[in-house]
Parts: C-alpha cells; structure tokens; sequence
C-alpha cells in the first residue's frame, strides 16, 4: 500500500514538472512568434509535443493506477477468486462507468456497430481488465462452457474467427 502511494506520487509530481515545463515551452515559443524566429520556433514546437506526449502517458498510467485501485475493481477481482458472491445490477453500473471512462477507446471498439449481447459485453470488459476464464465464470456466475462460447461469439463478431482462445490475443493486437 505504501509503495503504491509513493508511486502515485512520483506520478503526480512527474505530470506536475511536465505541465510546468509545458508552460515555459509555451512562453518561450510565444517569445520565438514574437521575433520571427522560424527555426527557433520549429525546434520548440517539436520539444513541446514531446512533452505533452510524455504528459499523456503519465495520464493514462495515473488514471489506470486509479482504475486498479478502486473498490469496485477489487470487489470484482475478489469474487473472481473467491466466487462467494454475485455481483449487483448496482456494482455492475458503477463498474460500467469506471470502465468506460477508462478505457473510452476499448469501450468505443466493442459498441462500434456490432450487436453486442450484455454477456459479451461484460467479457469484453473483463477481458480488458484481465480476468481470466475461471474468473470470468465467477464474476458472471455461468459455468466455464459460457464463457467459451461467448468468447467464441464475440471473436467470430470482430475478427471472423470461430474460436474462443484467440480472443484475448486478437483483442490485444487492436489495444
């Protein structure tokens, strides 16, 4: 607990000097603008989105920390291995909502015109987040033969293949 605090603080105080370094990028190139200083000017451009992509990747590390680190995350992965529990409608919502603020593109991808099933949704979802089938099955409480099939459904859907064991493959080429 403490390492991932002190990670999250090295990440917050990366993406600080990042956002200040964006901002003195910022005046020097208005001050390059200013003197007509083209070259100048095409070597800042090219330093500030630099910066700003090393700014996004912290983002996205920040937010993904974030994401493993919920309780409703946790609630999942302990009923994956445990299987003790069902998971509420309720759960399920505020997962949905974490997740695709999370992960908007992956959630763009499974909703991009196919017809998707609520279970196979869900498994996209889990997929993502790396349950595996044992877990899956848990989670959704359905036996292991659902989740193959289902995973087989959703890999003919995007990928045209008619098996369940290149999904999680297949999924992580595209992300």
């Amino acid at each position: 607990c403490s390492n991932n605090r002190k990670s999250r603080r090295n990440t917050i105080d990366k993406i600080k000097g990042l956002n200040q370094e964006i901002e003195h990028k910022a005046l020097l190139l208005h001050e390059a603008q200013s003197n007509n200083d083209d070259e100048e000017l095409q070597a800042l451009k090219a330093s500030l989105d630099i910066i700003q992509k090393e700014l996004q990747k912290y983002k996205k590390s920040d937010t993904l920390t974030a994401f493993f680190d919920s309780d409703i995350y946790k609630l999942f992965k302990n009923i994956g291995y445990k299987g003790n529990n069902k998971i509420t409608s309720e759960e399920w919502e505020t997962m949905y909502r974490l997740f695709n603020s999370t992960f908007s593109s992956y959630t763009d991808f499974i909703h991009s015109g196919k017809s998707m099933t609520e279970d196979q949704i869900k498994v996209c979802m889990l997929i993502r987040m790396g349950f595996g089938e044992s877990e899956m099955a848990s989670i959704l409480d359905v036996d292991l033969k659902r989740i193959s099939r289902i995973k087989m459904q959703i890999n003919q859907k995007f990928f045209g293949v008619y098996n369940a064991k290149d999904l999680v493959e297949n999924l992580n080429k595209v992300f």
